[in-house]
C-alpha cells in the first residue's frame, strides 16, 4: 500500500550471474539507476530500512560485484615478480619486468612467461586475458651463451659450422660428418 514501509521485504539473498568469461558475479543489491548499479554506487543504493512505498511505480535495479582474480608469476629459480591482483575476468595482463637467473655461475636468459608447468603453452600479454579463475604463469629459462658448432671430415677438415643458443635443439647427421667440434 502506498506509503507502507518497506522493511518487511529482505533485499539481501543470494544470487549469482554468470559472466561473459563464465566467472560468478554476485549480488551487490538494489539501486535506482542502471548506471548506479553498473558501477555500485553507494549513494544510489536503496535503502529498504527507511524506504516507503511511493504513490507510482518504483524500479531498482540489481547491482552485481565481480569477482577479481590473481596472476601469480613461478620464476623456476628467477628472481621473484610481484603477483598482479584485483584483475577482473576480461584484464589483459601487465607484462612484468623480466626476471634474471643465475645459477653456480651460469647465467640463463629469459625465454618467456608460459600457462603451463610444462612450459609449451606461451602467455601473450597482448592477445591472452584473465578468465574465471586465478592464474599462475611459469618463467622459461635455457642456458645463456651462444655455441659454435663446427662439422669437420674424417680428414679435420671443416665442412661447415654454425652457431646455436644454448639449449637449442640440433640434429646431426653421422653420413656428412665424422666428428663435431663445440667451441
Amino acid at each position: 500500500a502506498y506509503t507502507s514501509s518497506l522493511t518487511s521485504y529482505d533485499p539481501n539473498y543470494s544470487s549469482f550471474k554468470t559472466g561473459s568469461y563464465g566467472e560468478k558475479k554476485t549480488f551487490a543489491g538494489w539501486f535506482t539507476s542502471q548506471e548506479a548499479a553498473d558501477t555500485l554506487d553507494e549513494s544510489a543504493r536503496f535503502d529498504f530500512s527507511s524506504a516507503t512505498m511511493p504513490a507510482g511505480n518504483l524500479a531498482l535495479y540489481a547491482g552485481w560485484q565481480d569477482p577479481s582474480f590473481t596472476v601469480t608469476f613461478n620464476a623456476n629459480g628467477g628472481t621473484d615478480i610481484e603477483s598482479q591482483t584485483g584483475l577482473y575476468a576480461g584484464s589483459f595482463v601487465t607484462e612484468p619486468t623480466q626476471p634474471t637467473k643465475s645459477v653456480d655461475g651460469v647465467d640463463y636468459t629469459f625465454v618467456g612467461w608460459y600457462k603451463d608447468a610444462a612450459l609449451t603453452k606461451p602467455w601473450n600479454f597482448s592477445t591472452d586475458v584473465v578468465r574465471n579463475t586465478n592464474i599462475t604463469l611459469y618463467a622459461k629459462w635455457v642456458a645463456a651463451g651462444t655455441y659454435t658448432l663446427t662439422f669437420k671430415d674424417f680428414e679435420g677438415t671443416t665442412l661447415s659450422s654454425a652457431n646455436y643458443f644454448a639449449g637449442a635443439g640440433v640434429a646431426i647427421n653421422q653420413a656428412v660428418a665424422s666428428t663435431v667440434d663445440i667451441e
